[in-house]
């Protein structure tokens, strides 16, 4: 038995321009048009140089596929396909949340301190029993 699926919502790009044209008070043909020029340039520049790296998008690639045989499912019949080129979009990582990155955790039998290497105690047992150090930091005395 299989899992049932979990719905989502899907938006056309389309849709999606005209949202936000409507948000920016902009025409929607306007918007619609920018968005189709945008996306061609992109394409273009992957096919041209290899790749179209958009920051906090994704990356457009060009990718080389060989030629392959295929059969046509309502005829049965075995096609060539030739060997061509195609994009595929590779998405961007997540940002990281910087409060999740400024705490790291830390590993059993270890402060955070020996993890990073940000402070070292050159204290020697002697100075602290004695509660002193030569570096005019006081250390209490146990005694």
């Amino acid at each position: 038995m299989s899992t049932p699926r979990r719905a989502s919502l899907r938006y056309s790009a389309n849709a999606v321009v005209r949202k936000e044209a409507e948000l920016r008070n902009l025409s929607p043909e306007f918007s619609v048009a920018f968005f189709n020029e945008m996306m061609d340039r992109v394409l273009s520049s992957a096919m041209d140089n290899g790749q179209c790296w958009l920051p906090g998008i994704g990356t457009f690639k060009r990718t080389d596929f060989k030629a392959r045989k295929r059969r046509n499912p309502r005829t049965g019949e075995v096609v060539e396909v030739p060997a061509g080129e195609k994009i595929v979009f590779v998405p961007a990582k997540p940002r990281k949340l910087k409060t999740a990155a400024a705490t790291p955790a830390t590993l059993p039998g270890q402060s955070l301190s020996s993890q990073r290497g940000a402070v070292r105690d050159d204290t020697t047992t002697r100075e602290k029993a004695a509660g002193t150090r030569t570096s005019g930091v006081v250390f209490s005395s146990t005694t």
